[in-house]
């Protein structure tokens, strides 16, 4: 099987609700660039893409999923503090910023809840890449 079946399979062996996490994750995140003339956008874009330089690469050699992904999430700590900070003072942004905002706090700091979970999971040894020869652990 090449490497690009087996990130495919790995994937696909996910629990379905985390499949569909990863979209629901994604979204607002990438929605970012649309508003990098905003500081919210801004942040957002700058670590979003910082996640994606780590963990593209870690999928790539890993040849699918593991846990170790929701390290590099920990990012999500500072830019849920920043933008908590940038929406009490909500009159200073446009409408536009502000949902960007809420959703990425909302969405992010779920995140960071799972990521700190899965990294301790990792942590104690659960490092199978889901999809793969050994599925005991997969949840």
């Amino acid at each position: 099987m090449n490497r690009w079946q087996s990130i495919w399979r790995s994937y696909c062996a996910l629990p379905l609700w985390v499949q569909l996490w990863v979209w629901v994750l994604v979204a607002p995140n990438v929605a970012a660039f649309a508003f990098l003339d905003t500081e919210i956008g801004v942040w957002t874009a700058i670590a979003i893409a910082f996640i994606g330089v780590i963990n593209l690469p870690t999928i790539y050699v890993q040849r699918g999923f593991s846990r170790l992904l929701s390290f590099p999430q920990f990012v999500w700590a500072p830019l849920i503090v920043f933008i908590a900070v940038r929406l009490s003072s909500v009159e200073a942004m446009d409408s536009g910023e502000q949902w960007l905002g809420f959703a990425v706090l909302i969405v992010n700091l779920i995140s960071l809840v799972f990521d700190v979970l899965d990294f301790g999971r990792w942590l104690h040894g659960k490092r199978d890449i889901f999809g793969g020869s050994d599925l005991r652990s997969r949840a």
